[in-house]
């Protein structure tokens, strides 16, 4: 007997939740990253060079895709998986982070529009395409460096989830 479009429907959404969780025992054993830990612009500026304050920290970082498309994000847009984009439970929303795999060397400028991830061990939730453009998307998770954040003087508060 074949399955309906309901059973089907039911089944995909069920691969993709397990796709999501499935390498939530991934750990981290670097300090959660804080917006503090990065040297903040003046709020009239936004700055562009690399940051003058401490080190670029490697982190934990995952992708989410097709289940969270349309739904409104924390900045109140709505998720574009098309979009450069990112969620974090630190950095303010607004902010512009530099991401680089620390694997394979791409990286990314994606914008913080989002809280999240929810997963322990992951500080950041990037989209589709930004997992695409670092080569992440096939292994769902990733270890990236942050070299550089730019907060706008009109950054939203942070998520502290």
């Amino acid at each position: 007997m074949k399955p309906s479009a309901a059973q089907w429907r039911k089944i995909l959404i069920a691969a993709q939740l397990l796709m999501v969780s499935g390498c939530s025992g991934i750990t981290t054993t670097s300090p959660p990253l804080t917006f503090a830990s990065f040297p903040r612009a003046p709020s009239s500026q936004v700055s562009s060079g690399p940051p003058s304050g401490p080190p670029a920290r490697v982190v934990m970082v995952s992708w989410y895709g097709p289940g969270f498309v349309g739904r409104k994000t924390s900045s109140g847009e709505p998720y574009s998986s098309y979009r450069l984009t990112a969620a974090s439970t630190t950095l303010p929303l607004g902010s512009i982070v530099h991401l680089t795999n620390v694997d394979n060397g791409r990286s990314v400028d994606v914008r913080i529009n989002d809280c999240g991830p929810h997963v322990r061990g992951r500080s950041l939730d990037v989209s589709q395409r930004a997992a695409q453009k670092l080569r992440i998307k096939h292994k769902g998770v990733g270890r990236v460096k942050i070299t550089n954040i730019r907060t706008p003087s009109n950054a939203g508060e942070s998520c502290h989830i």
